[in-house]
């Protein structure tokens, strides 16, 4: 046989040999196809798992109720999209999806409503798992939660909003979640909280036992933080139940809607002279103590009065203007993690 013959005959066998390669993949994916379980058998495996969270005294139980409510269906399918689009938390366009965890795939399968991949899966939304969780343990949560508060004139008061309190630590109750579904676990679990400004992560029933007395806040703000009126533009730090410290500051801005946020923060941050940038201002201080995002406290030598009514008209972008040696003393004697109670 010549070498040309030859080398036909070798092209001729490597290419039947793709041919029959080829033709054995797709065997394959139609035989997974075709074996792959129904989506209402997924979905009792993917629910044979349960959790129970221990938080004190308490025992809440995650089981199947939280795979129901992450499934991906054609209903939700949208919103599970542009949640992977703009990611709002920890699970965000992440998908458990035969058995494994994946990226949302791009090309999927409406199957009697159900979402399935090319392969007949069906999809558990992270995001959704996730969302589920913070549902689940928010009653056991202070951060955001409304408090009652004793102010320094004598009245009772409701506070809300703030970064201050007690949270979950959704991204390490999403991976424990998570595995416990796929490796069909069934355990009590202890959530890692989170501690934004106090000082022991343990969730403090209001009681009437806890009612206020003057000078004091309800449960977990204590006998230590700065109180912050900001209708009769006053500012007090109380240490240990003593108050300590009482001036008159400049808040946000009223009229150019900058006003300073309400809520229950905490001094997250001290810092010695700082220059304050933002887009139509620059501003030196020599005491810097922020308390949320962008907002804080610092002394503000540009002014020569504080207190009244400056606020409405002359106010700040949303910082608490303090005079120097106020800003001064409150730097040397707040610690880190100090709560701060906004309040009008």
């Amino acid at each position: 046989m010549s070498n040309k013959k030859r080398r036909m005959a070798a092209r001729v066998i490597a290419a039947i040999l793709i041919i029959v390669f080829i033709l054995a993949l797709f065997s394959s994916m139609f035989q997974v196809n075709a074996q792959a379980a129904t989506p209402e058998a997924q979905l009792q495996a993917y629910a044979n798992y349960k959790v129970i969270y221990v938080v004190g005294d308490k025992q809440i139980p995650v089981g199947a109720e939280a795979i129901q409510y992450s499934l991906v269906t054609a209903a939700n399918l949208e919103s599970v999209r542009a949640d992977a689009r703009r990611p709002s938390n920890p699970g965000s366009g992440k998908v458990l999806c035969g058995g494994i965890e994946m990226e949302l795939p791009k090309e999927l399968y409406d199957m009697g409503g159900y979402i399935t991949d090319v392969y007949g899966n069906i999809m558990i939304s992270e995001a959704a798992l996730c969302n589920y969780i913070s549902a689940v343990l928010s009653p056991y949560t202070t951060v955001g939660k409304t408090r009652m508060f004793m102010t320094t004139a004598g009245v009772l008061r409701t506070v809300g909003g703030g970064n201050f309190g007690i949270g979950v630590d959704l991204k390490t109750e999403l991976g424990f979640l998570r595995d416990a579904i796929l490796t069909h676990t069934q355990s009590a679990r202890i959530p890692v909280m989170t501690a934004g400004g106090t000082s022991a992560p343990v969730y403090i029933e209001p009681t009437a036992a806890l009612l206020p007395v003057a000078g004091n806040a309800l449960y977990d703000i204590g006998m230590t933080y700065v109180e912050i009126d900001l209708t009769n533009q006053s500012l007090y730090y109380y240490k240990d139940g003593a108050l300590l410290l009482s001036t008159s500051i400049v808040s946000g801005d009223m009229k150019r809607n900058r006003a300073t946020p309400e809520g229950v923060f905490y001094l997250y941050s001290k810092q010695r002279n700082r220059t304050l940038k933002g887009e139509d201002y620059e501003a030196f201080v020599r005491y810097w103590m922020p308390v949320y995002g962008n907002i804080g406290l610092h002394d503000a030598s540009w002014r020569g009065r504080f207190g009244g009514s400056i606020y409405q008209t002359n106010g700040s972008h949303g910082c608490i203007n303090m005079p120097t040696a106020a800003a001064k003393q409150l730097y040397e004697a707040a610690e880190l993690g100090t709560p701060v109670v906004v309040y009008y």
